[in-house]
């Protein structure tokens, strides 16, 4: 008998027909729309930066020296944070879009430039990383889920409560995480248009696992 997600079940509608539970699957993993929830971009200023003189022209940022060896901007419009490094390479977190990284970016460049730094400039801008979620309503057999892609899974439920998933396919480089609650977090990704496939993908492959398992369980059954 496959163990291929045959025990993948809905959570808010308990459905004990197999053939309607994978007509529903399908089109509820179709619907399944994906959330950008954290963007880290890297970015440098042409000039190295004093950080005990910008915190001291700007009190609301945050330094210890002796913790971390940057200074800590928190923005609110847009809503992201930004770390200063006197090298003058500066890190943004926490933005949920691309256009907020740069106004990230441009805000911490005009702070510094108030501190005497009237040359510098920006250069180097790249995207290192971005996380996104989905969530669908039915949970998912992560047990099945690893016996169905043994190579590129990897699954201990007594050290992390997900699914780990590399599918090393060309334009899908992010890493997967998969929950038994039927929530993905997509991550490794370097631009949106790579979310978008490893979606597509994971959808794919979701989909044909259900529609494989639905088939060898008619088969036993007769």
């Amino acid at each position: 008998m496959s163990f291929c997600i045959y025990t993948i079940l809905t959570r808010r509608t308990f459905c004990h027909n197999w053939a309607s539970l994978v007509n529903y699957k399908s089109m509820d993993l179709a619907c399944s729309n994906i959330k950008l929830c954290n963007i880290v971009c890297t970015a440098r200023v042409t000039t190295p930066v004093y950080l005990q003189w910008l915190v001291h022209t700007f009190p609301f940022c945050e330094y210890n020296r002796r913790k971390f060896a940057a200074v800590t901007l928190r923005l609110y419009h847009p809503n992201a944070t930004c770390l200063i490094f006197a090298s003058g390479k500066i890190v943004c977190t926490g933005a949920n879009c691309v256009h907020d990284t740069r106004s990230a970016f441009l805000n911490s460049l005009s702070l510094i430039r108030k501190c005497g730094y009237n040359s510098a400039e920006l250069r180097d801008y790249n995207v290192e990383n971005m996380v996104a979620s989905l969530h669908w309503d039915f949970g998912i057999c992560l047990e099945s889920l690893r016996s169905c892609y043994p190579n590129q899974t990897s699954y201990e439920r007594g050290l992390f409560p997900g699914l780990i998933w590399r599918p090393y396919i060309d334009g899908i480089c992010g890493v997967l995480l998969i929950f038994a609650t039927g929530r993905c977090v997509i991550t490794g990704c370097t631009s949106e248009a790579i979310l978008q496939n490893s979606r597509e993908w994971l959808i794919s492959q979701i989909t044909n696992a259900i529609r494989m398992d639905a088939t060898v369980r008619t088969d036993t059954l007769h």
